[in-house]
């Protein structure tokens, strides 16, 4: 992981490990958005320069994100879904807002779902349980 353009990439990361600065890692992790350590599984981390990558502009994008919830919602029953093939004869199916939508799945689960903020700085759909 830490060769080729990892290690350009995530060289002040690497030697922050590397020194044994238990205050400057603790620093690091408390506060990933600082540096460049998710690089690469996450995009809450410092932005490269010249980069463009779509994930990164869609997990910015509250459309996206909610319709990732809702086609959750859907694959596992919690919400009504639309029959495509006898779109006139039905109504349209509106599940309602977000918050509809996880006690919803709520419901489906049988647990409560929370969405804890590890990070400062977190991305996607703010929620009153948290970041999704």
């Amino acid at each position: 992981m830490w060769t080729g353009r990892q290690v350009v990439i995530k060289r002040n990361e690497h030697d922050i490990l590397m020194d044994g600065d238990i205050a400057a890692v603790g620093e690091m992790l408390r506060n990933p958005a600082r540096s460049r350590l998710f690089y690469g599984f996450d995009e809450l981390m410092l932005p490269l320069e010249g980069r463009v990558d779509p994930a990164s502009v869609l997990v910015n994008t509250p459309e996206w994100l909610y319709d990732n919830l809702r086609r959750l919602a859907d694959a596992v029953g919690a919400i009504r879904l639309a029959n495509s093939e006898n779109w006139i004869h039905q109504p349209d199916v509106d599940p309602g807002g977000m918050e509809t939508i996880v006690e919803k799945l709520d419901q489906r689960f049988g647990v409560r779902l929370i969405f804890p903020d590890p990070s400062a700085g977190e991305l996607g759909l703010p929620t009153s349980r948290g970041i999704i």
